[in-house]
């Protein structure tokens, strides 16, 4: 049975910050660090739909959608280069009214990747925009109205939101156990309004990232029908405010190619001048999901949930679902 190649570091790719709408929005697995382009295997096309919204919101009439936010994706991808383009529109809520601002972020991105063994560098050009307009929901259709509102009416460019940066990235693993990931989305910034390289900034943009995974094989080559997976990503490590995101899947292997997963995320927002609480909702989040993985179609399905969650204080929580096509 052929052991396939292992390379499990995904910075961005486990964690909130995989469905936060501020940065990058949501991406494919290999957008989060472009050297993982090298051990992508053949060329691939990929279009993935993901969407996220809030339930149980007091302050908000509308019961069906709170705060929905919608993500398209598509991407053609190969060992030496990849493009993606997609786009972000959400909408948030106001007041009690049903009013919401609405949002829309488009970006294009441009990798290329170069490696040899189980080292891999990569580059890429990131090119991004945000639009916003005021928009009222219609209770009575909700989800045509998130359709209407969101994606068909005319929007207002955000001043100096249009964005170019360029990012490089290093993998390294041993094709099996562990990985080791660096990503520099930074490491030079056009904007709309000048051109910039702030080495503060690059060095304060270095994310970092480990994984760690069981054996796939046992001892006469056979395949082992459970896998744990644990990855720790940092965000902005050398920064004074910074991500740190701790991830555990623990997967059913059906087939070498087909798997579901259990996966439980940790992220802990750590700000220099306060102090790190586990009871505060601004420093701790714990997201939940299932998945289902195969070579041609993945599907996933989770909630976020918040300190004051689970002291019975909120009853907002954040769900999602993503469904994803390979071709």
């Amino acid at each position: 049975m052929k052991k396939t190649l292992y390379v499990a570091v995904l910075l961005f790719a486990l964690g909130n910050s995989l469905y936060a709408f501020v940065g990058n929005p949501w991406m494919v697995d290999t957008l989060s660090n472009p050297a993982k382009l090298f051990f992508s295997g053949n060329s691939v096309f990929i279009g993935e739909v993901n969407f996220k919204d809030n339930a149980g919101e007091k302050d908000n009439p509308n019961t069906i959608m709170q705060n929905p936010s919608l993500n398209m994706e598509v991407s053609i991808l190969g060992n030496i280069a990849g493009l993606n383009l997609g786009f972000t529109s959400q909408m948030v809520h106001t007041n009690t009214k049903g009013n919401y601002m609405a949002y829309m972020s488009r970006h294009m991105n441009i990798m290329f990747a170069y490696g040899y063994k189980y080292f891999s560098i990569g580059v890429n050009l990131f090119l991004s925009d945000l639009r916003y307009r005021t928009a009222v929901f219609n209770n009575s259709i909700p989800i045509l109205s998130f359709f209407a509102e969101g994606l068909f009416k005319e929007y207002v460019d955000m001043p100096g939101s249009v964005n170019t940066n360029l990012g490089l990235s290093l993998i390294v693993t041993d094709g099996e156990y562990f990985g080791f990931g660096a990503y520099v989305p930074e490491f030079f910034l056009f904007n709309s309004s000048n051109s910039v390289f702030d080495s503060e900034k690059l060095y304060k943009s270095i994310n970092f990232g480990i994984s760690f995974r069981s054996p796939r094989y046992d001892s006469n080559d056979d395949l082992i029908p459970f896998l744990a997976t644990v990855n720790i990503d940092t965000l902005r490590i050398l920064d004074s405010n910074k991500t740190v995101t701790v991830g555990v899947d623990l997967s059913l292997i059906l087939s070498p190619d087909m798997y579901i997963s259990f996966r439980n995320i940790l992220d802990f927002y750590i700000f220099q001048s306060e102090a790190f609480t586990f009871t505060n909702d601004r420093y701790f989040l714990h997201t939940m999901s299932v998945f289902f993985d195969s070579t041609r179609f993945r599907g996933e399905v989770g909630v976020d949930l918040s300190p004051s969650v689970y002291r019975g204080e909120s009853k907002n929580v954040p769900f999602f679902f993503s469904f994803r096509f390979i071709l």
